[in-house]
């Protein structure tokens, strides 16, 4: 989605989205005072103060080294834009199952982030899916909630940090109020309208079937960094776009908000990567006044519009 944004009576580019407005973790903007309810009334909210929207894809970017930073940017139906920044704000996929039904009942008993919907579980049992310290941290703070959980893990152990796996030891297996199911995996996920439990790969309790309030899948998630990295974008060790207190990444004119960033660690939350794309907004527009010049026939200005995959 590329949207052509005005500011301070400026005519402005915003690049880029993929697809519908993207938030990382399939989080319903229903819960966000004053924000539109469904995807496709997301859009009101730019188009209302000027903006206008360009639906499409990025198919290539590359900086073209005329008159400081100026983008050359091909979307997919073959037009070409060109900007004097660039805002990367397309977030990061969850990883998935892969399994029948998932995408269906995400929202609706099925979850990829249990700091955004753990508190509204509470009571219930749940299951979360993974080995790795987000796992065990997710469980950590949905033990707040919870009656009970259970850890569904693929392998023989868990790979945890010590701190949060003494924690998580103390406070709910040795209480009773989780368990580990260890070499296990989920084969089937079971519920028509809403999510009713999942299908195990190895019996518990003498039944695969598994009777649950809510599944959260903490399996880890991938940025979309692909464009950010033909730009030579700089990343971190898990290909997230390292930017500054700013939201300047190392290459002059290109900025970075949101799940797609290192700038907020393992804080997650639509709150965060509005705040961010805030920043890179401002950032971007002072840029425009140090290099000055009309090298690009509109101006480029990143902007973070939240919306639902």
């Amino acid at each position: 989605i590329f949207i052509h944004v005005k500011l301070y009576q400026k005519q402005l580019k915003l690049l880029i989205n993929t697809g519908k407005f993207q938030l990382s973790t399939n989080r319903n903007l229903s819960i966000i005072p004053h924000m539109p309810r469904h995807s496709e009334r997301s859009e009101e909210s730019p188009t209302n103060v000027g903006s206008r929207i360009r639906a499409g894809s990025l198919a290539y970017a590359q900086d073209d080294k005329t008159g400081g930073h100026c983008f050359d940017l091909l979307t997919s139906d073959g037009a070409h834009l060109l900007s004097r920044t660039v805002c990367f704000a397309i977030g990061a996929r969850s990883r998935r199952l892969g399994l029948p039904k998932e995408k269906e009942l995400t929202g609706k008993g099925i979850s990829y982030c249990t700091t955004c919907d753990a508190p509204l579980y509470k009571g219930k049992e749940i299951a979360i899916v993974g080995g790795g310290d987000a796992s065990v941290k997710g469980a950590i703070l949905a033990g707040q909630y919870v009656f009970k959980l259970y850890l569904i893990v693929r392998g023989a152990k868990i790979k945890a940090e010590p701190v949060n796996w003494e924690r998580f030891e103390k406070n709910l297996l040795k209480t009773g109020r989780a368990e580990i199911l260890y070499e296990t995996e989920v084969k089937e996920i079971i519920g028509d309208q809403k999510f009713e439990g999942v299908r195990l790969s190895r019996p518990y309790q003498g039944s695969d079937n598994l009777k649950l309030g809510g599944l959260f899948i903490q399996i880890g998630a991938v940025p979309n960094n692909e464009m950010a990295k033909k730009l030579g974008v700089k990343l971190d060790e898990r290909g997230y776009i390292h930017v500054d207190k700013f939201m300047r990444t190392n290459v002059d004119g290109v900025f970075a908000a949101g799940d797609i960033t290192d700038g907020a660690g393992s804080f997650r939350q639509d709150i965060i990567a509005a705040a961010q794309g805030a920043m890179a907004a401002t950032s971007a527009y002072q840029d425009l006044g140090i290099h000055g010049g009309q090298s690009c026939d509109i101006h480029a200005l990143p902007v973070v519009v939240p919306s639902i995959s």
